[in-house]
């Protein structure tokens, strides 16, 4: 009897483990949101200039900027790409290739993104990808890598202001390749406008065409983090608010917003 004392133990200290996990596995969870707004204030990705900015998506300026590019230029590219791998593997999602969006002025024109998070992402996942294009000055689509019929793919994109280069990136790969399924898209920052629903509506639209969004944080959640963290100052705070993405924001017993 002596001799299985240890393997006894062990079973019962490996049941009580799988009995707490099980129940408390809400209070293990990876903490995604502060881990991104960490990235975002050590490399200032998220800033409210003096004076609102033209903006190349919608007619209305913007009052804040969220650049991920700037994470990538603090050299801290691999803490947001293995960010993003870990929340894509919580989804349990299956997939066959990723699939990245961007965009260039023109077809012989680089890329106007600084940086790309998929390629280190198909590294981390070991999975291939390639990359959805848009050509501005044409309105042309193109894919840069292979992409095989039958595949089961990912969209990932970085910030979701209109879901226009997802539901573009979807169409163009279902018109082009056969029995291709895309019903899964992620995103670290969803800046979807509160009058049009914000997070709720940007799931929504995405859904006409098939697709779940998994996104890390919103908006409105972001900005409310950075305020409470003191990267945000309540002059910039209220500045923030006029924005027409964050048309309507509730702010709750905060004086200092007054």
């Amino acid at each position: 009897m002596i001799q299985f004392l240890p393997l006894i133990v062990f079973i019962i200290c490996q049941t009580i483990t799988l009995i707490i996990t099980s129940k408390y596995e809400h209070k293990f969870e990876y903490p995604f949101k502060r881990e991104l707004v960490n990235l975002i204030i050590k490399s200032q990705a998220f800033y409210v200039p003096e004076k609102p900015i033209k903006a190349e998506h919608r007619e209305a300026p913007l009052y804040y900027k969220i650049e991920l590019s700037k994470i990538f230029e603090r050299g801290l590219q691999m803490e947001l790409s293995k960010l993003m791998a870990y929340f894509i593997r919580k989804t349990r999602v299956n997939f066959d290739r990723l699939i990245g969006v961007g965009g260039r002025p023109s077809i012989d024109k680089p890329t106007r993104e600084k940086y790309w998070v998929v390629p280190l992402l198909s590294g981390i996942l070991k999975k291939p990808y390639a990359m959805i294009i848009e050509i501005s000055d044409s309105g042309e689509i193109i894919c840069e890598g292979e992409v095989r019929d039958g595949e089961t793919i990912i969209i990932i994109d970085d910030v979701l202001t209109t879901g226009r280069s997802i539901i573009n990136a979807a169409n163009y790969l279902r018109e082009k390749y056969k029995n291709i399924k895309i019903e899964h898209a992620f995103t670290f920052i969803v800046r979807f406008p509160l009058s049009k629903g914000g997070l709720d509506g940007a799931r929504r639209k995405l859904l006409e065409y098939g697709i779940e969004l998994h996104t890390v944080i919103d908006n409105v959640e972001l900005v409310k983090m950075l305020y409470k963290r003191k990267y945000l100052t309540p002059g910039g705070f209220q500045r923030t608010l006029k924005d027409e993405d964050l048309a309507g924001m509730v702010v709750i017993n905060n004086p200092s917003l007054k």
